[in-house]
């Protein structure tokens, strides 16, 4: 079995020329002996096993383990034992020299996780500021796509896409769609722009309703904002800063108002900001507008950002000076890389007996579900503590309300954990102090 287990893992990095660093530390960490769990249980299908770890059933409580060789070996690092258990799919489609690979997907009808790869055969479009631009994944209807790993030999990087949604959705078919991808984008960190604010201002400037456009979002609601009149000025905003320019400076309702007018592009974007001599800055809200000429690019589209600083006065503006910082498109390749492939399910932990906190609370390896949440507090900690001392923090916190046909009213909640985890390698979970749950019978 092991040797079946290497040659397949061989193969697989054969076929995407990946350096022999990367590749004996894949064969290290992937190639063990496989191994049965054991003991009393109290698991049921439904809850994530996410993050790149699927847990594949069979039978009751037997664990199919199976070896998924990728180039990400940090997938590995984490745990050499939850890398065991990943149940491979490896669907690859290839379209302009570029081959999309999914290695591994999971769902809970929380989330759906799929990781997958894109790699660049015949030259260096894929880099590691390779960002996936237009993309889709039946199913889930919110979408975070971020870069986990890149391989510079063979021109390589692997993803991470967290779906949310995609109920009823595991063990069924979904597809994995991407047409269009960035890469080799251009850094312009933070800079002084040696505008002098107090000469440039506008001392009469002219404002609009932000409604007399077309308002994209920002901080505040269309109806209640004003932005300067488009187009005023054309002040550079830096020797290598060609697709952005200031448009317009001028205070309005007491509040100074920055207009950038930015050239047709797939995804230029950038930072303003106001530092004084100490290094302080000015509190800063946006407006996004586009005019008519903005909204005539087709897929390249070009827009007003108006940055609102919380200065007054106009003599305060020469103890200020304004910072930029972009990131300006590179190569935008464009193609269509379709891939079909089984969401799998994956097991969890449910607890029942804690209804002063929840009506059940769910545990995966992604993170932990309160349904029926009751718990009053404006702050929530939940801390995980392993077997071997570690303790995790949870991120992404986030609570919802649901009304069912009768009317009654639920509160759920959710978090993930900092990074995956093996179920039973969990020693205890809190929250807020309150020991939720201890000593894992896996």
């Amino acid at each position: 079995m092991m040797n079946s287990w290497k040659s397949d893992i061989d193969d697989r990095l054969n076929e995407i020329n990946i350096s022999p660093e990367v590749s004996q530390k894949i064969l290290d960490a992937t190639v063990y002996r496989q191994k049965k769990d054991r003991g009393r249980v109290c698991l049921r299908k439904g809850l994530a096993v996410a993050f790149a770890m699927c847990v594949f059933i069979v039978g009751s409580i037997t664990a199919f383990a199976a070896t998924v060789p990728a180039v990400n070996d940090w997938i590995y690092t984490l745990s050499p034992t939850l890398a065991e258990r990943l149940y491979p799919i490896h669907q690859t489609v290839e379209d302009k020299g570029i081959k999309l690979d999914v290695m591994v997907a999971v769902n809970d009808s929380h989330n759906a996780l799929v990781y997958f790869s894109v790699q660049d055969k015949t030259g260096k479009r894929v880099d590691e500021s390779t960002d996936i631009y237009n993309y889709s994944l039946e199913g889930p209807f919110a979408f975070n796509c971020q870069m986990l790993s890149y391989d510079e030999k063979s021109h390589t990087a692997v993803f991470q896409l967290m779906g949310t949604g995609g109920v009823n959705m595991s063990n069924k078919m979904t597809t994995l769609a991407i047409s269009s991808f960035l890469s080799n984008k251009i850094e312009h960190a933070w800079y002084d722009t040696q505008i002098n604010l107090a000469d440039a201002v506008d001392r009469n400037a002219a404002s609009e309703p932000v409604s007399n456009y077309y308002y994209s979002g920002g901080s505040g609601k269309a109806e209640d904002l004003y932005v300067l009149t488009p187009d005023q000025m054309q002040i550079a905003l830096g020797e290598r800063i060609d697709f952005v320019t200031v448009s317009n400076i001028g205070f309005v309702d007491g509040k100074l108002h920055i207009q950038t007018k930015w050239n047709e592009s797939v995804d230029d974007h950038g930072q303003l900001k106001l530092v004084d001599a100490n290094g302080n800055e000015v509190e800063v809200n946006n407006y996004y507008f586009n005019t008519d000429l903005d909204t005539q690019n087709g897929d390249r589209h070009s827009k007003h950002i108006e940055y609102v600083f919380d200065i007054a006065d106009i003599d305060h503006l020469k103890n200020y000076h304004l910072w930029a910082s972009f990131t300006e498109d590179g190569d935008y390749t464009q193609g269509s890389w379709n891939v079909n492939f089984r969401l799998a399910d994956s097991e969890n932990v449910v607890i029942d007996s804690k209804k002063e906190i929840a009506d059940t609370i769910e545990i995966s390896t992604l993170g932990i579900y309160f349904t029926g949440y009751r718990v009053k507090t404006e702050e929530t900690a939940v801390v995980v503590t392993m077997k071997d001392g570690e303790q995790l923090s949870c991120r992404g916190w986030n609570t919802s309300v649901e009304e069912d046909e009768s009317g009654s009213v639920q509160t759920n909640a959710g978090a993930l954990f900092e990074h995956p985890v093996e179920l039973k390698e969990i020693q205890s979970i809190s929250l807020n102090g309150t020991l939720i749950y201890n000593h894992p019978i896996i």
